[in-house]
């Protein structure tokens, strides 16, 4: 580990970086639409900005929406819209603050839930692409310097940096692919479960609230559902912090 500290500089090389990551990016754009290759640069821009937050947050303020809604009824709820800053949980509050029937929201939420759930297919499966894609242009970087070192077979100094910066590639390549892309895309799956559990409890609960069930009713079903949400990492919190 001290020799590799000590060499680090060994191990950069700004062409075998380029070849790799460029050729990795560029094939993943060719393979996914543009504008699902800058979705998945946004998705990764939430992973970096992470932060684990408790599901019993998401239980507390169900609960408290449920108690204000049988005791000031749905116009009240208006108060929160501002609070949200989820997509998904803000169109189905508005949709039950509108007193749409429960069909119509079930229809409206689960499309929209499924295209969630495609979208985040999709985010991961970018990196597997990425993952996959990785060590092929780390093997056409060491072809490219290979072809370099038999052009200077007269010149026996030349060879020895020729053919590190050959092996270098491919080095890139499959750390690329197996200690970010893979990774990263595991995580995102991860994520997404998350995210679909949480919004699959939000989705009961207004379902719930919609066909006017009983507030010890719609709390039963947020405590059994409450151990499921807690066994994935949460996204960031819903609702907004108040000042």
């Amino acid at each position: 580990m001290s020799w590799l500290i000590g060499h680090w500089e060994s191990f950069f090389h700004l062409p075998s970086l380029i070849i790799v990551l460029g050729g990795t990016c560029f094939a993943t754009m060719v393979h996914f639409p543009l504008k699902q290759f800058y979705r998945m640069l946004i998705s990764f821009s939430r992973f970096l900005r992470y932060r684990r937050v408790s599901s019993n947050q998401d239980t507390l303020f169900l609960t408290q929406l449920t108690a204000q809604l049988k005791a000031q009824g749905r116009l009240s709820l208006n108060s929160h819209l501002n609070s949200i800053d989820d997509p998904f949980i803000q169109r189905g509050l508005r949709l039950l603050i509108d007193g749409m029937s429960v069909d119509y929201i079930r229809s409206v939420l689960a499309d929209q839930l499924t295209l969630i759930r495609h979208q985040h297919q999709l985010n991961a499966q970018c990196f597997d692409y990425m993952a996959r894609y990785a060590p092929g242009f780390g093997l056409i970087g060491t072809l490219i310097g290979l072809i370099m070192m038999l052009s200077q077979l007269e010149d026996p100094s030349s060879l020895g940096p020729t053919m590190s910066i050959a092996f270098i590639t491919t080095f890139y390549g499959v750390v690329f692919a197996n200690v970010l892309f893979a990774p990263i895309a595991g995580r995102l799956r991860i994520f997404a479960q998350d995210d679909l559990a949480r919004k699959q409890l939000y989705l009961d609960t207004f379902l719930g609230l919609a066909k006017q069930e009983s507030q010890y009713l719609i709390q039963e079903k947020l405590s059994s559902r409450l151990d499921k949400v807690q066994s994935f990492p949460n996204f960031k919190v819903i609702q907004k912090e108040t000042l």
